[in-house]
């Protein structure tokens, strides 16, 4: 290959590279524009997670989200519990309008950054954690530092498995209808 075709392929993965760049951050640009975050972010230590809460009373409510969804896939859920409780709901690092975890990040971490999102948020323990799929790891390591009323695993999902443990609700059984809204009649 001549000098001079190898320079006018560098100079197009560099413009390739450059329209790239640009059309990520007019994506993300729209997106704020279309999406506008729904809760607040709090500040836990030089990043911030997105929170959402609702409701008054106590213990508070938190939902969890696993499968790599925002916390905004507890939006309904969250709807119908608030006019009997404190509900909240939360984006993980990385996830809806949080930001990103600096390094890996496994469930211990995860733990923590609950912890310290609802402390700074001055969301009083203890907390009903509810949740479902691989949140259940983060439930049982927040849920074992003594700040959890009630640890609750929704059927959907595999908490039970070899690789958790075991099933972790803790505390007598709950009723559905413990968890539905009231009706208006």
């Amino acid at each position: 290959m001549r000098r001079r075709d190898w320079r006018k392929w560098a100079a197009a993965a560099l413009f390739l590279c450059a329209v790239g760049f640009a059309y990520e951050r007019f994506g993300e640009w729209r997106d704020n524009r279309k999406f506008p975050q729904i809760g607040r972010s709090v500040d836990i230590g030089g990043r911030s997670l997105n929170l959402h809460c609702a409701g008054s009373g106590g213990p508070a409510v938190i939902l969890d989200s696993g499968g790599n969804q925002p916390g905004y896939s507890w939006a309904l859920v969250a709807r119908l519990l608030a006019p009997e409780v404190r509900v909240c709901w939360y984006d993980r690092a990385g996830y809806g309008w949080s930001d990103p975890a600096p390094g890996t990040h496994d469930s211990e971490r995860a733990a923590d950054d609950l912890y310290r999102l609802l402390h700074s948020a001055g969301v009083a323990p203890p907390y009903i954690l509810v949740g479902h799929s691989y949140d259940c790891v983060d439930r049982r390591n927040v849920g074992s530092a003594g700040r959890t009323a009630r640890l609750i695993r929704l059927p959907v999902g595999a908490c039970n498995s070899s690789t958790d443990g075991g099933s972790f609700d803790s505390g007598p059984p709950v009723h559905r209808a413990a968890f539905r809204p009231r009706s208006s009649g």
